[in-house]
């Protein structure tokens, strides 16, 4: 398994998603799927996440990143392929409960940063850091003034942007 999401709660590292192979294909995981290991006594097992009536089952995905909030856990972004080849980078904004396992689609007001994957995310109070990653090279034309760009390949590269997005409001700005 690669480019999973990793993240402490409490005594507890958790971990879902990523890529891996499975008799010999290559496969996404479900993010329903969490697994946890008890910290003191390394011991791992795992619980299935419910998904919340209000939200849509997390996209499997690679290279999404996280951060927790007090027992909310927080995901942003990452990328999967398509069944004919092309590269989807996304710029879903995901809550986890640690208490009930229920993911949550969050609604994002205002500007929404360009789909992604290998970013930065940290949590500053109530708000939520997102910083640079890789996104798709027809993402480049919605990208702020002054904003790098470096190409990585022709279908993408990367950016050096930031952004803010705030629990409390569910908005989305560029500091």
């Amino acid at each position: 398994r690669c480019g999973h999401e990793s993240v402490l709660v409490r005594d507890r590292l958790l971990m879902w998603g990523g890529v891996g192979r499975v008799s010999g294909r290559w496969q996404y995981f479900s993010r329903r799927e969490v697994f946890s290991m008890d910290v003191h006594s390394q011991q791992w097992s795992h619980r299935m996440a419910t998904i919340a009536t209000e939200g849509d089952e997390p996209t499997p995905c690679v290279d999404a990143q996280c951060c927790v909030i007090d027992n909310i856990i927080y995901s942003f972004g990452g990328g999967y392929n398509t069944d004919d080849g092309r590269r989807v980078r996304l710029n879903e904004m995901l809550s986890l409960d640690y208490e009930n396992m229920t993911w949550k689609k969050l609604e994002v007001r205002g500007n929404k940063p360009p789909g992604r994957s290998a970013c930065g995310l940290c949590a500053v109070g109530e708000k939520l850091m997102i910083h640079g990653g890789l996104i798709s090279a027809t993402g480049r034309e919605k990208l702020s003034a002054g904003v790098q760009y470096k190409k990585f390949n022709s279908t993408c590269g990367y950016v050096n942007d930031c952004w803010q997005f705030c629990l409390r409001e569910g908005y989305c700005l560029q500091p």
